[in-house]
This record gives structure tokens, sequence and C-alpha cells, in this order.
């Protein structure tokens, strides 16, 4: 995913993505990674319209949906100023390189969580100018509106999220500024248009980590602990038996709050804090492959 998408399409656990972004956290840089060659193109300078600490998600379409991030200060006392959080809503297509401004969220979000499916995208949670906020809205691809859907149950900022068949998920999280991360999952049942929080529970408090349908469950992997420490432990969240299970982890640090996909037997996770690092899961194994990244001393910022 910079900033989240995992993902999983509705009707299905495995992705028809190939192409999965960075967009780096101070907006400077938009990277194209192509998962058939492993190698990633830089697509996007510095532009204005693009605010930094935005999040995105890959929609089916190929193009890129930016949400939100840190914008402009708001002066409340001498010396004093506060970052308003952003509510823009930008769609990227990187065959014609052009940035398009799409209808605003309802709610300007910082930290939030973006997820995908092939019908629409998702905005949940995060703070919205140093308040924790608990909602969501649903994004049309087709009428290209925002609708609001229910409050989740808890505030979850730097939370990761993925839709499975009939339900949204959404994992972990801090529960407010600087404050304990959550352990607590819960999901969006589409049919019933509510938030359920479910039994199960991570062992350990997280925040910017990633999670990922795998094996008629989750698997939860990567990010931070409260105390800024690495988490290198991977969880499986059964659905069916209602348990959690450890798996084995990462072996290096990993900031996942841009993309995670599901393809064939694999699972590829870009990770989000240099964008340069491509993180495979397969057969019970993590491997970690460098990614070489073109056009870094081209300007694309005209195309």
């Amino acid at each position: 995913m910079g900033q989240t998408c995992c993902y999983g399409p509705l009707d299905q656990s495995v992705s028809d993505l190939r192409t999965l972004f960075y967009v780096s956290k101070d907006a400077v840089e938009i990277v194209a990674l192509d998962l058939q060659s492993q190698t990633a193109q830089r697509l996007y300078t510095w532009d204005y319209l693009i605010k930094p600490e935005a999040k995105y998600c890959a929609l089916h379409n190929g193009k890129l949906l930016i949400t939100g991030g840190r914008g402009a200060p708001e002066v409340l006392l001498p010396m004093k100023s506060l970052f308003q959080s952003a509510a823009d809503v930008i769609e990227y297509c990187p065959v014609s390189y052009r940035l398009t401004m799409k209808e605003k969220m309802k709610v300007g979000r910082q930290g939030h969580t973006m997820l995908c499916d092939s019908e629409a995208a998702y905005a949940l949670s995060g703070f919205s100018d140093q308040k924790g906020n608990k909602s969501c809205e649903r994004y049309g691809l087709e009428s290209e509106a925002w609708e609001t859907l229910a409050d989740l149950n808890a505030v979850r900022i730097e939370a990761a999220g993925c839709v499975l068949k009939t339900r949204m998920y959404v994992v972990g999280g801090l529960s407010q500024l600087g404050l304990k991360a959550q352990v607590s999952v819960e999901s969006y049942d589409f049919v019933l248009s509510r938030w359920l929080s479910l039994d199960l529970k991570l062992p350990s408090s997280l925040e910017k980590h990633a999670c990922v349908p795998y094996l008629n469950g989750i698997l939860v992997f990567g990010g931070y602990h409260p105390d800024d420490r690495p988490n290198q432990a991977a969880f499986w969240l059964s659905l069916v038996e209602n348990r959690v299970m450890q798996k084995p982890g990462l072996n290096f640090e990993g900031q996942f709050t841009g993309q995670v996909v599901v393809s064939e037997a694999r699972i590829y996770a870009y990770e989000s804090k240099a964008g340069r690092r491509l993180f495979i899961y397969e057969d019970g194994l993590w491997t970690v492959n460098l990614v070489k990244v073109t056009n870094l001393g081209r300007d694309t910022s005209n195309y």
C-alpha cells in the first residue's frame, strides 16, 4: 500500500491486481510496482493536490484512489496552529499520468484505513483535526459519490483491514493519538449494514500493520507496537474455528499502510515506509526482495 489497501474481492480470496502502488508519506512520489517483473517505475513528483500522509487504494480499473491527509494549518492562537485533516479525493491514472479531483469525503481524515472491492472504496475511522473518528464512508465506483455507513464500534487509527466475501474487517489500530493500540477485531456486515465486534483478539496491539484474506481467515503481520517496536510476528485469525494461531514472522521491519494482495498462492506486501521492498509469503515462509525503481532522476510532474 504511503498508505492502506489490504485487499480481497467480495466473491473470492484471490486478487486480480498485477500492479501495486506506493505513495510516499510526504506526497513527493507515486511508485507503481509490476508484480510479474517485480520492477517499479516512479510515476509522479510533488504536486500540491496530494496531501502529505494521504491514504490510498488501487481500484479494479487500474487507477489509484488517494484520500485525505494533512491539510493546511489553521491558526488558533499566536504562535500556535493545528493542521486540518483533508477531505480531498484524487484519482490517479498511471496510463495518462493524470490526477483528477473527485467528490470530497464527508469527513476530513488522517491515519484512516482505505479498502476497496469491485464496486466501491471505503474510508474507515482515523482521526479528524487531532480527534479520533469512528465514522465510515463508501465511495461508489459508478456513482463517484460518497455515502455514510454505520460508525465503527471503536476508533482505529493506522489500523489494517480487508474485504472478504460479504464482510469487511478491520484489525487493531490506535484508540486515540499517542495512546494504546487496539487488540480487537470488528467486521462490517454488508447484509445487515452494521459493524459487529468479533470474539477474536490479537495477541498484541498493533498499528501500521497489514491484514489479508488467507485460508478461510485473515493473516495479520508487520507494523509496530505502540512503543514503536517493530512487530516481526504474524498471526492467522481463523474465522471458521474462531481462534488465533501464530505463523512464521517477518525477518525485517515492515510498515504496511500501503498495498497487500493475494495472487494465486502468494501474498504480496509492498512496504510503505520507503516503497523499496516487496515482501512475499508462500508455503509458510517470507522472502524480501529489493525493488528497483526507474525514472528516479526524471521529472514527471508535467506529464
